[in-house]
């Protein structure tokens, strides 16, 4: 994400919906992740959630990353 209030926008976004979200300062690189109280990871909450987030931003333009799969049909705004 290149608009440096977006990206503090979305990890602040993240993390009060339970996440763990950071970026390095001079980053426009979001990492995060959202564990289940089983200790898994629920790998459909940051979708649904960045999804509900560039709903209510529309400008935003965000590139995504997927794990190790890569970006997949879940992610309809990624680059590939």
């Amino acid at each position: 994400m290149t608009n440096p209030d977006h990206l503090r926008n979305l990890v602040h976004f993240l993390r009060v919906r339970g996440c763990i979200a950071y970026a390095a300062e001079d980053s426009q690189v979001i990492e995060a992740f959202r564990a289940r109280s089983s200790g898994s990871v629920d790998e459909g909450a940051i979708r649904d959630l960045v999804e509900a987030w560039l709903a209510a931003n529309p400008t935003a333009a965000p590139w995504v990353e997927a794990d190790e799969r890569g970006p997949g049909p879940w992610w309809p705004w990624a680059r590939t």
